[in-house]
């Protein structure tokens, strides 16, 4: 019954209310390791997320599926919001993470985009970023709710989405062959509400 009501949500959401959603979850991942991080003594002890392993590891699991080339995607360069995108950020070093907090104390500080080492990736059809450079200093700028950064990098999960269905304990594609779930998806729920709203996303705009 709980299942059929939480399905029943999503499929009447809106698709402002889906990215809505989707910036917070994402929002909720890049806390949760920012804590993990502070309750460690040095390093967290969660790896860093790809933008080919949110759903299935693509990456070394599944590397038979050609992800990028049925991802690929253009974009044209422009500015992502630190105060409200929705922003994977992996930090992973508990001093960088303490220096970011400590530059921020200081008088006159205001949170700067820095080309050489800031880099983020746009995953369609959600709008939302994946961190591939500056997880400390980027996750502070959220943090701080200041600042933007520029994007000019995009991958699409639409074919994915397409082509897999999610049960409890695993995907099924549409041979009904199986796949396991990715170990980050394991670690944060969080990802299974994404790959569901995705894929009402989809039918949203298809429609």
């Amino acid at each position: 019954m709980r299942k059929n009501k939480y399905k029943e949500i999503i499929n009447s959401m809106t698709d402002n209310e889906i990215r809505s959603f989707c910036n917070q979850l994402c929002r909720s991942i890049s806390l949760r390791y920012a804590s993990h991080l502070i309750k460690n003594d040095k390093h967290g002890g969660i790896a860093q997320m790809r933008s080919d392993q949110l759903f299935i590891d693509f990456y070394t699991i599944y590397r038979c599926y050609h992800f990028y080339e049925l991802s690929k995607s253009s974009i044209s360069e422009h500015d992502v919001d630190l105060s409200s995108s929705g922003i994977l950020t992996f930090v992973w070093d508990k001093e960088r993470l303490e220096g970011r907090f400590i530059d921020g104390r200081k008088d006159g500080f205001k949170w700067k985009y820095d080309s050489l080492n800031h880099y983020v990736t746009l995953i369609k059809p959600f709008n939302i970023y994946i961190v591939t450079g500056g997880n400390h200093s980027i996750f502070y700028g959220m943090f701080y709710s200041s600042g933007s950064i520029k994007c000019n990098n995009a991958i699409d999960y639409t074919n994915m989405l397409k082509h897999f269905n999610l049960t409890e304990k695993y995907f099924i594609d549409l041979k009904g062959k199986k796949y396991k779930k990715s170990v980050f998806m394991e670690i944060h729920p969080e990802l299974e509400t994404m790959f569901l709203l995705g894929k009402k996303l989809i039918e949203i705009n298809e429609s």
